[in-house]
């Protein structure tokens, strides 16, 4: 009875849930697993967690890559990035000389899509409501 009553509450929760958990696995194809390429552009997924340096041609920002990638320094062209969205970016790797802070930064060249800040918050709930239901005994 229990169970009814839960599916009748939060069923629009569970759809939504389950269509974040849906995206986040797609987005698992785009997760960098070595830095990008100097020359020619990748996909990749990332959360943008700080804009430190705002200005008319663009925008720098630190963008988690996740790992073994981690935290990196990102150049948008004539855009600002929202803070705390999950990106899908298509980038390469501008190394030194030219670059402003005389470090490595990965040069944004196309943005494919954003995710709000909640989605893996709902994909990995939604995960955890599944591995429950898996590990439930069936009732005679």
């Amino acid at each position: 009875m229990l169970e009814r009553l839960e599916q009748i509450l939060f069923a629009g929760r569970w759809r939504r849930d389950e269509a974040m958990w849906r995206t986040w696995q797609q987005l698992g194809t785009y997760r960098l697993a070595v830095m990008p390429p100097e020359l020619g552009s990748v996909r990749a997924v990332g959360r943008v967690t700080r804009i430190y340096q705002a200005a008319r041609r663009g925008s720098k920002a630190l963008v988690d890559f996740g790992d073994p990638i981690g935290l990196q320094d990102t150049w948008w062209e004539s855009t600002r990035p929202p803070v705390g969205a999950w990106v899908v970016v298509d980038v390469h790797l501008w190394l030194p000389p030219g670059t402003h802070s005389d470090e490595q930064v990965i040069w944004v060249d196309a943005w494919a899509s954003t995710f709000t800040a909640s989605m893996h918050r709902q994909a990995m709930r939604h995960q955890r409501r599944m591995h429950k239901l898996e590990a439930k005994p069936a009732s005679p």
